[in-house]
């Protein structure tokens, strides 16, 4: 149902009235807050004593040397304080420096493990007459124990040769995958009979 004029007309200078009574309460609460921080400062100054805002925010009113011992304290906790956070951020630089390391670490070893030497592999050389020079595409390669690594990956003609001996078979081909061993069909040596060299 619809306010008549008059009724609206009624409630809104009743609204004004308790805003404008409001107003001035504020006012007036106002005016006796400022006569009365006046007043106590008056009051506690003819005391001897001094406003001291503490570290709460909050006034008190104390004598010059609790306001000095106030002050001092304070600047001990300041400094306090200040220690123990240099004691965290010490550790955290500690704890950064680790994870660090730690990281470079594992960055290494995985380039370690999947870097170029990961690109080559190892042939095994089986013969049944020890210390025989292994050739790999007509090159000699260093073996160690039968075992002749660092050969790139793909296929390779594998020969063994020893003076006095020749092989059975002549040559075997391989073919090397990264990181592995592959071995090669068992060499024979056979022993090459000597040559007469009596004139004829």
């Amino acid at each position: 149902m619809a306010l008549s004029k008059e009724e609206e007309q009624r409630i809104r200078e009743q609204v004004r009235r308790e805003l404008e009574q409001r107003f001035k309460n504020r006012e007036r609460e106002e005016e006796v807050r400022r006569i009365r921080e006046e007043e106590e400062r008056k009051f506690y100054e003819s005391k001897g004593l001094r406003r001291y805002v503490n570290h709460r925010g909050h006034v008190e009113w104390l004598t010059p040397e609790e306001i000095r011992r106030r002050k001092k304290a304070r600047k001990v906790h300041r400094h306090r304080g200040s220690k123990r956070r240099w004691g965290w951020r010490l550790f955290g630089e500690f704890v950064l420096a680790l994870v660090l390391i730690v990281g470079v670490g594992a960055a290494g070893y995985y380039w370690y493990r999947t870097g170029p030497a990961s690109s080559q592999g190892t042939i095994v050389v089986r013969t049944d007459v020890p210390d025989v020079a292994v050739f790999v595409d007509g090159r000699p390669f260093p073996s160690r124990g039968g075992k002749v690594t660092g050969v790139p990956r793909g296929v390779h003609v594998v020969s063994v040769s020893k003076p006095g001996y020749i092989a059975v078979p002549l040559s075997d081909t391989v073919t090397v995958f990264p990181g592995r061993e592959v071995e090669t069909v068992p060499f024979a040596l056979r022993p090459v009979p000597p040559r007469n060299n009596r004139p004829h």
